[in-house]
């Protein structure tokens, strides 16, 4: 597992991701691994 769950920042200033930085084609940088977010469910839109 490399995420367990928590708060990540997104930035040097401490705010975390929420819900509106979750979109298709979105990079997340996460402990220096970047992910990309590719496909969802109809439920998860």
């Amino acid at each position: 597992m490399r995420v367990r769950r928590h708060r990540i920042s997104k930035n040097d200033h401490n705010e975390p991701y929420n819900w509106r930085d979750l979109n298709l084609g979105q990079n997340l940088a996460i402990y220096g691994t970047v992910y990309r977010l590719c496909v969802c469910d109809q439920f998860t839109r």
